[in-house]
C-alpha cells in the first residue's frame, strides 16, 4: 500500500511539474495578450468612438470608453462612463449625424499600456440653415486593457472659426 501511495504522489508531483513547465510565464502571456488585442491603434479606437457615434451605435461608444473614463467637455466634467452617458450620449449621438468632422492635425503616441492621441480638428454644423464651423481639440488618453485599447479620458474643446480664417465662399 505504501508502495502504491507513493508511486501516486511521485505521479502527481510530476505532472505538477510538467504543467508548470509548459504554462507560460505571467510576463509572456501579457505579452500574448497584448499582441492579441492590439488589433486597433489607438488612433484608430477613438476614429471608431466618433464614428459609432455618427451611426447611432451607443453600445459601441460605451464599449471603447472604459468605465472609469473621465470626460472634460467645455469646462463640465463627468467623471464616469456611466455619468457622461446619462448625461452627455444621448444630445451626442443625435447631434453628431448633423455633422461634417474632418481631422486638421493628429499626433499619437504610445508608452507601455497606455497612449495619447491629440486630434485638431474642423467641424461643420447646419443650425436652423445657419453653418457653423468649430474649430476643435481634443485629447484622448488610451489605457491597453484584456479586450484592447480604451479610451480612459477624453477633453474636448472648440470655438467659432474666425470669419478670416473661413474659405471663401463659392459663386
Amino acid at each position: 500500500m505504501k508502495i502504491l501511495l507513493v508511486a501516486l504522489l511521485g505521479l502527481g508531483l510530476l505532472q505538477t511539474a510538467q504543467a508548470q513547465a509548459q504554462t507560460p510565464s505571467e510576463a509572456q502571456t501579457q505579452a500574448q495578450t497584448k499582441a492579441q488585442t492590439q488589433t486597433q491603434t489607438p488612433s484608430q479606437v477613438v476614429d471608431a468612438f466618433h464614428q459609432a457615434m455618427r451611426a447611432n451605435q451607443p453600445d459601441r461608444v460605451l464599449e471603447l470608453l472604459a468605465p472609469e473614463a473621465v470626460v472634460y467637455e467645455q469646462g463640465f466634467a463627468e467623471l464616469s462612463r456611466d455619468d457622461w452617458a446619462g448625461k452627455q450620449l444621448g444630445p451626442a449621438i443625435a447631434f453628431a449625424p448633423h455633422t461634417r468632422r474632418k481631422v486638421l492635425r493628429r499626433e499619437s503616441r504610445e508608452l507601455g499600456d497606455v497612449a495619447w492621441v491629440l486630434t485638431l480638428t474642423r467641424t461643420t454644423v447646419s443650425l436652423a440653415d445657419q453653418p457653423l464651423v468649430l474649430v476643435g481639440a481634443e485629447t484622448a488618453i488610451l489605457r491597453l486593457q484584456p479586450q484592447g485599447w480604451r479610451i480612459v479620458h477624453l477633453h474636448w474643446s472648440a470655438h467659432e472659426e474666425p470669419a478670416e480664417a473661413a474659405p471663401a465662399a463659392t459663386p
